[in-house]
């Protein structure tokens, strides 16, 4: 509360905080519980004081971090906190400090602070890293910068000086989960389809994703297109476990966003190549041979362009941008891009990394089976225009046999899973295999003579007698059979 403590008294402390800082800071090594604290009365005089009491408040914080090491960490931990005490959403905050909040914001965007601020963190990074310092401390120059991205200027991102620091770490194995943060922030951020695959088309983001060097021996995984191995080689001994642990789990959430804000635009860009391709007379009445342009939302079934809250003048407007700019042929040649990664993804042997992709997988089935009554008329478009990539989801479908081995695969437990459902991790592993079920569910309404082929091949695989079988396989043939009875039509059986 800002009448709890005198203005004065305010200063009184931060002066007290910022002379000690400079008189001791450098020959002291402070523990960390004391540079949080420090850390968190600084942030709340700068949410108390900033900007009328306090008008100078972050350039104080950022020449502190010239000053020495300890300046430095409590710095990045000031901007780390700054996300938590005046941006993130609390609906425990008054209405005043909602108000007072959005002031802050305003006028760090006004002042030009939050440029001052990314260019403090990039080129701190980049000193670091050329200097062969702490990991440690990029990694929090990576991660006071992943909470900013979702609500600065997006040109202040994007731009070569920034872009080309987070890809910089991105090909570093000790930093890349950090770098993968901010990626995942830049793809997230609020913005029409068309504009997110122009930001995504113009910082190159999947060729460098594509071209950095990988190694799939870690895991004995080969990648699905026979290019893409998305294990990062090991490069650097100082590389923590924790992050070896959770960067391909990034990465999939960040191809797994990617790809089902890059298919929205490609839907919109899709509706223009039928109304420009006439349609042959449908073969059968089934609802499934209709050309309806509604849509389910994003990337789901219907050519969905814009949301069901667009206006119809939106909707238009999208889909002139894509023409003009000529964005919808990168949208079909982004998602291409992305479906081998996708693929790679799924022969993961981690649940938390193959259990992302799910969502995109998904959707690339549903692509098909959605594009199954117009097809024709998109390889006619490609035929007539062999500049222009059409996305057409068939081509990965329904050759990809090996898709439908890695989803039996990812359905079989481990040996030793205990099933203990008061064990939060093996919660989290039962529903994930739920997920893999219904992908095969959805894989046989879509295809259902490729996945009898499998369900017969595996079945017909099984050692005999079946009781001596291995259980992990067994069991998880027998659920493909259940999946493959629910998804496939009664007149099949």
């Amino acid at each position: 509360n800002r009448d709890e403590i005198h203005p004065e008294h305010r200063l009184n402390i931060r002066q007290v905080v910022f002379n000690w800082l400079m008189s001791n800071g450098q020959t002291s090594v402070l523990p960390t519980y004391i540079e949080n604290n420090i850390a968190t009365v600084l942030i709340r005089c700068i949410k108390l004081d900033f900007p009328n009491e306090w008008p100078n408040a972050f350039r104080d914080i950022l020449a502190l971090s010239k000053v020495h090491i300890v300046g430095f960490t409590i710095a990045l931990r000031v901007l780390i906190e700054l996300d938590v005490e005046i941006v993130m959403f609390d609906d425990r905050r008054s209405s005043n400090e909602i108000v007072h909040n959005t002031l802050i914001k305003n006028t760090m965007r006004e002042q030009n602070i939050l440029k001052e601020i990314v260019e403090f963190l990039c080129q701190s990074g980049t000193n670091i890293m050329q200097s062969g310092g702490d990991s440690k401390l990029v990694k929090s120059c990576l991660h006071a910068l992943s909470t900013m991205i979702g609500w600065v200027d997006v040109n202040l991102i994007v731009c070569k000086e920034t872009i080309s620091w987070i890809y910089m770490c991105l090909r570093s194995p000790p930093l890349a989960a950090h770098a993968c943060d901010c990626l995942y922030e830049l793809v997230k951020k609020g913005m029409d389809p068309v504009s997110k695959v122009s930001m995504i088309h113009s910082i190159e983001l999947l060729p460098v994703i594509t071209q950095i060097p990988w190694n799939s021996s870690s895991n004995g995984n080969s990648s699905s297109n026979g290019s893409t191995n998305l294990v990062h080689e090991p490069e650097d001994t100082d590389t923590d476990t924790e992050d070896d642990d959770t960067y391909e789990e990034k990465l999939a959430l960040l191809i797994d966003l990617m790809f089902q804000e890059v298919l929205s635009c490609w839907y919109l860009y899709e509706e223009h190549v039928l109304h420009l391709v006439p349609a042959a007379p449908p073969k059968t009445s089934s609802p499934a041979s209709s050309r309806s342009l509604s849509g389910g939302g994003r990337g789901g079934g219907g050519i969905a362009g814009s949301s069901s809250t667009a206006s119809s003048g939106e909707h238009d407007a999208d889909i002139n941008t894509l023409i003009s700019c000529n964005l919808g042929p990168i949208a079909g040649s982004m998602l291409h891009q992305c479906v081998p990664i996708l693929l790679t993804l799924l022969t993961n042997p981690d649940e938390a990394v193959y259990g992302t992709v799910i969502p995109s997988l998904s959707k690339l089935v549903s692509a098909y089976k959605q594009q199954q009554s117009y097809e024709t008329q998109l390889v006619e478009f490609s035929a007539a225009n062999p500049n222009t990539q059409c996305f057409i989801a068939s081509s990965y479908v329904v050759r990809k046999v090996d898709m439908l081995m890695c989803i039996y695969k990812a359905m079989q437990y481990d040996v030793d899973f205990s099933f203990d459902l008061n064990d939060e991790d093996d919660v989290d592993v039962i529903e994930t295999k739920k997920q893999v079920r219904k992908l095969f569910v959805n894989f046989c309404r879509a295809s259902p003579d490729m996945c009898l082929q499998l369900v017969t091949s595996i079945l017909v695989q099984q050692p005999q007698p079946l009781s001596e079988a291995p259980f992990a396989p067994l069991e998880a043939t027998c659920r493909l059979l259940f999946a493959f009875g629910e998804g496939v039509s009664p007149a099949l059986h």
